[in-house]
């Protein structure tokens, strides 16, 4: 079975969560964080293009920061703070 582009983006950015936070993230949990995006509850940090914007996003207390697609409403991957 192929997979698209946002199951990919998704499973990236919940390995760099892992790497760089220790966080494992459910994909119910990486689905709240999206929203939490959506919604304007994150804190915007910068444009990072066109269709990438770079978010600060809370999780059990930890600040993580995001990069997240426009386009495909999913976080792609987590920064190092």
């Amino acid at each position: 079975m192929k997979r698209g582009k946002a199951y990919a983006e998704q499973r990236h950015a919940c390995i760099r969560a892992y790497e760089r936070y220790g966080v494992m993230l459910s994909p119910g949990q990486y689905e709240a964080l999206c929203t939490e995006i959506r919604e304007r509850r994150s804190v915007f940090v910068r444009k990072h293009s066109n269709t990438r914007t770079v978010h600060d996003v809370e999780h059990r207390g930890k600040t993580m920061r995001a990069v997240y697609d426009k386009l495909r409403k999913r976080i792609v991957t987590f920064l190092p703070l």
